[in-house]
């Protein structure tokens, strides 16, 4: 039988350099995410004004599973290891927030009614910032609607999140 060693020893805090986006792309689920490309370039638009700050930030985009087949599980630890920032729709792929360090940024796009979220309760324990795009919500048969205003601010939200990782 073979084992894998699926806790590794933390990152640095220049390692820790990715902005990672889990998208529900629209027409695979449920609650999929209507307008994803306008807040992918947001969260682009955001990370680039810190960038030019001094410190280079990747946007990544996490795999939708419903896409395509999922990455092993242990590309997938090793990729929200790096995350300086998640956002992502609420769905079970923000519980790879699991895998993030203590100080880093989890921003949910929520349910709505809007009500505490198990994703809250998991950044507290976890020692995550935490922030609430609700703006963007959607029901838990509807999906996630994107317009160009509330991309901008889902964008500031990733912002003022990755501000507060890289504060003392």
């Amino acid at each position: 039988m073979r084992t894998v060693q699926l806790l590794a020893p933390s990152l640095l805090d220049n390692e820790r350099d990715a902005i990672i986006f889990v998208p529900r792309w629209q027409g695979t689920s449920q609650r999929s995410l209507a307008g994803a490309d306008i807040l992918l370039e947001e969260i682009r638009r955001a990370v680039q004004t810190v960038s030019g700050m001094g410190s280079p930030f990747q946007v990544l985009v996490h795999a939708d599973i419903r896409a395509g087949p999922a990455p092993p599980v242990t590309e997938q630890i090793a990729l929200f290891r790096r995350a300086r920032v998640v956002i992502g729709p609420h769905g079970g792929a923000l519980a790879n927030c699991l895998w993030q360090a203590p100080g880093s940024a989890l921003v949910e796009l929520p349910l709505a009614p809007l009500q505490r979220s198990e994703f809250a309760v998991m950044a507290a324990a976890l020692g995550l910032r935490y922030w609430l795009v609700p703006e963007i919500a959607a029901t838990q048969l509807g999906r996630f609607e994107v317009t160009p205003e509330t991309a901008r601010q889902a964008g500031e939200a990733v912002r003022r999140a990755l501000l507060a990782t890289m504060a003392p």
